[in-house]
C-alpha cells in the first residue's frame, strides 16, 4: 500500500463513520475495539485488526492536569493518581465486576465486554510510567508530522514527579 495507499476522511462521530461503512461511503473505519465486537454481534460488519499491528509502541491513556495544578497543590494530584491506579488494579483483578459496570455504561452485552476486557486490559499501566520506546515513537511523530521542527524533550511531554506510583 505504501504511505499514500490508503485515503482518510474525517467523519466525526462513531455513528457517522458506521453510516459511511453502511452505505459504502468508505471501504473502513478505525474506531473503538468494542465497537468491532458489537457490530460482529450484530452481523453488521467485523473487526479486521487491532492497530497494536502498525503501532506496537503507542501511548493511547494519558492523564492530564495544568501545570499550576501541578505546581500548588501537588498533593491533589498524587492522591487523584494513587486512586486512578488503584482503580486500575482493581480492574485487573476484578473482570466480573470490571465488565458488569462496562455493561451498564457502554450499553454492551456480556460477550461483548469480556472480549474487550480481554483485549485491552493489559494496555493500561500500572505505575504511571510510560514506555520509552512509545515516548520516542510520540516525539517522533510532531516531527514526521510538521507539527514541531525538533522532537520535545521529555519535560516538555510530561513529569515524572509523581511516578511511580504505589496506589
Amino acid at each position: 500500500m505504501g504511505a499514500d495507499g490508503l485515503k482518510t476522511a474525517a467523519l466525526g462521530t462513531f455513528e457517522t463513520s458506521l453510516a459511511a461503512l453502511k452505505t459504502h461511503e468508505v471501504d473502513g473505519i478505525v474506531a473503538a475495539v468494542e465497537s468491532g465486537y458489537r457490530l460482529e454481534e450484530l452481523k453488521q460488519g467485523r473487526l479486521l485488526t487491532g492497530l497494536e499491528k502498525y503501532a506496537p509502541h503507542f501511548i493511547t491513556h494519558v492523564v492530564f492536569a495544568r501545570q499550576a495544578l501541578v505546581a500548588q497543590k501537588p498533593d491533589v494530584v498524587e492522591r487523584f493518581l494513587k486512586g486512578f491506579f488503584g482503580t486500575i488494579a482493581y480492574m485487573k483483578a476484578n473482570k466480573d465486576e470490571t465488565d458488569a459496570v462496562g455493561m451498564k455504561v457502554l450499553d454492551l452485552s456480556k460477550t461483548v465486554m469480556d472480549k474487550t476486557y480481554d483485549y485491552e486490559i493489559s494496555m493500561f499501566i500500572d505505575d504511571g510510567q510510560f514506555d520509552p520506546l512509545a515516548v520516542a515513537t510520540l516525539k517522533k511523530s510532531f516531527v514526521d508530522m510538521g507539527t514541531l521542527s525538533a522532537e520535545p524533550k521529555d519535560d516538555q511531554l510530561f513529569t515524572t514527579k509523581f511516578v511511580p506510583v504505589k496506589p
